[in-house]
């Protein structure tokens, strides 16, 4: 008898012990410990997946405690894909992943950042380096690929602002192995996987924080006063043969004479921008219980003033064994963000602030007179960096939350396990925009007055305030079994799927700068209320065989309906098949010299049908 413990000295539960070369087995129960007929001359063979196996030798004793080391390979030998779990020497699809440490490499605020350059075959790139930006992820250049988090679809505004952190794995689909995702596969599949906590783990806190300072990498300098004036001159000879700038007139700017001294709007772009992160997260579990808990914090600012972005994220896995056959598990996963923006003219707040690095005359300056209580009327007012703590503002906060519950039930059939999944899924959206009015000034020598000669003078306030609702059930039957060298597996699901999102607009036109509520009737400009309501449903079946871990076969299909199509074509079957051959595994590659260098070689081809919903007739 003994104890079986891991490199962290927890318990291992269901372990196989057996007496070498004879049929004496047994299991080790949830703390552990077993029991087991032996001679003193007998050896121990310890197995667990995960693990490398052991043998130990009696030698007369009675008590043998054993330390199961983990195996190298036991990170890269569970794949996760459609539905269920791989070992990837069984995987006869295109499927790559990766790891919560890779994900964590890089400091950046949103998950497809992080993906930048992790994953051959994808492409992710960000349009700009605005706080909080996500970058558009594609596979194979395909288009935007669905997300599955945790089993639930979700979309790329709930993937991207996922807590690197709290990712346990990322599985990205690629060819027919998305198939199963039917109507929403045809650019791919994403699937991420949270992570869990450990039956009789201890408790175990982590803390990950950091600080940074972000520049800009590579940005275009604008000409400076004199460069600028002098190509004016140069460009009007060229053209007309004369200019309106004179000899004298392009000397005194290039030499920056009083009244000709320019200005460098660059000085507006700060060095650097900080970004931070704190996350505390903590781990572990009892003999039936097992926890994840983690809390982090993300803050990033512009290299322009007043512009911020800042998300709160919580995620909470449990998971509990209820007697010998069932299992419960419960996931929340929530978010607050918030995106503080310039009230800025035009209809996109951040990009105004990059276009006045160009647009901004070097001959104008951004105020009158150099008197910084008076913004100056140049060029264009809605870029003059001057006036931009007196636009107003443009603030957008988020606040998601989304359960899942997991239910599993091992039947009294050997290998048979029912699942059975429900999640609720919440997002409240408030956005408020308020571009107030302002003057610009220009500076009179002669009475040394400051002429109001431009602003701002026409307001806008508006107000979206909207939620939406997702609601996802899912039934699902698994079979495994293993029969000499024959192993198959079986799986079996129905999928259901509705989704409300409503959004409320008004938009008004204030009177005054002093009050941001929308407030009167006659300021009103506009009145919007939208409701989408959206509802899939779908049949999934998979059933796997493999002869020996040599010869590998795949076969399934997806009946998916959608409601973008109308009653008559709203139901499409997407069937797929893969097969593989391990040929390392082949006897003429079974030498010393070969195995050394080839250690896991495959052929696999898959051919499978997917969809798109867009072609669809909804919105």
């Amino acid at each position: 008898h003994g104890v079986v413990t891991d490199d962290e000295g927890g318990f291992v539960p269901a372990v196989t012990v057996t007496v070498k070369n004879k049929s004496a087995k047994t299991a080790t129960d949830a703390n552990g410990r077993y029991s087991i007929a032996a001679t003193g001359d007998d050896i121990l063979v310890f197995n667990y997946v995960g693990f490398n196996p052991q043998e130990v030798r009696v030698n007369n004793r009675t008590a043998i405690n054993v330390k199961l080391k983990a195996s190298a390979e036991s990170l890269t030998e569970v794949v996760v894909v459609g539905y269920g779990e791989q070992r990837r020497t069984s995987v006869t699809g295109s499927i790559a992943t990766v790891n919560s440490k890779e994900l964590t490499e890089t400091p950046v605020p949103t998950v497809s950042q992080a993906l930048i350059g992790k994953v051959a075959g994808i492409t992710s790139r960000a349009n700009d380096g605005r706080p909080g930006a996500e970058a558009r992820l594609q596979i194979r250049n395909l288009g935007d690929p669905l997300y599955v988090i945790d089993g639930v679809p979700s979309g790329a505004q709930q993937f991207n602002n996922l807590n690197s952190e709290d990712i346990e794995s990322l599985s990205v689909l690629k060819d027919a192995a998305a198939a199963i995702y039917g109507l929403r596969a045809s650019n791919g599949v994403v699937l991420v996987l949270t992570k869990k906590g450990g039956l009789n783990k201890e408790n175990r806190i982590n803390v990950n924080s950091y600080y940074g300072l972000q520049s800009l990498f590579r940005f275009p300098k604008a000409a400076s006063a004199g460069d600028y004036v002098r190509a004016l001159a140069e460009a009007d000879i060229n053209q007309n043969g004369t200019s309106v700038w004179t000899r004298e007139e392009v000397g005194k700017w290039q030499q920056g004479a009083p009244g000709y001294e320019g200005f460098d709007w660059s000085s507006y772009i700060k060095d650097y921008a900080p970004q931070s992160y704190i996350n505390i997260n903590t781990t572990g579990g009892s003999q039936k219980t097992s926890y994840y808990l983690s809390l982090a914090r993300t803050d990033q600012d512009a290299v322009f003033d007043g512009y911020n972005f800042n998300r709160t994220n919580l995620q909470s896995n449990i998971e509990t064994r209820i007697g010998q056959r069932i299992k419960a598990g419960i996931k929340i996963n929530g978010k607050l963000e918030n995106r503080d923006l310039r009230g800025l003219p035009g209809e996109d707040d951040y990009f105004q602030a990059l276009l006045g690095q160009f647009r901004n005359l070097p001959t104008e300056g951004p105020y009158a007179n150099n008197n910084p209580n008076y913004p100056a009327t140049n060029n264009n007012f809605a870029t003059n960096y001057a006036t931009f703590d007196y636009s107003g503002y443009n603030k957008t906060e988020r606040r998601t939350l989304q359960t899942t519950f997991d239910l599993e039930y091992k039947l009294p059939v050997k290998g048979l396990v029912l699942n059975g999944m429900y999640s609720f899924f919440y997002n409240n959206l408030l956005g408020n925009v308020y571009e107030k009015t302002y003057k610009t000034y220009t500076y009179n020598s002669s009475t040394g007055n400051y002429d109001v000669t431009g602003g701002q003078q026409n307001p806008f306030r508006s107000r979206d305030n909207g939620y939406i609702i997702d609601n996802v059930l899912r039934l699902q039957l698994n079979y495994s079994g293993t029969f000499g060298k024959h192993n198959v597996s079986a799986m079996a699901a129905m999928e259901s799927q509705d989704r409300t999102d409503k959004l409320f607009f008004v938009r008004s036109q204030p009177v005054s700068n002093e009050i941001d509520i929308i407030n009167f009737f006659n300021e009103l400009q506009a009145v919007s209320d939208r409701v989408n309501e959206e509802a899939r449903a779908g049949f999934i079946f998979r059933a796997n065989y493999d002869f020996d871990s040599k010869y590998l076969l795949e076969i399934g299909g997806r009946y998916d309906g959608s409601w973008r199509f109308p009653k008559g074509h709203r139901w499409g079957l997407f069937p797929f098949i893969s097969g593989g051959w391990r040929i390392s595994k082949a006897g003429f590659l079974q030498g010393e010299g070969i195995k050394k260098v080839i250690t896991d070689l495959k052929l696999r081809a898959s051919y499978g049908e997917t969809g798109s919903e867009d072609n669809g007739v909804g919105p």
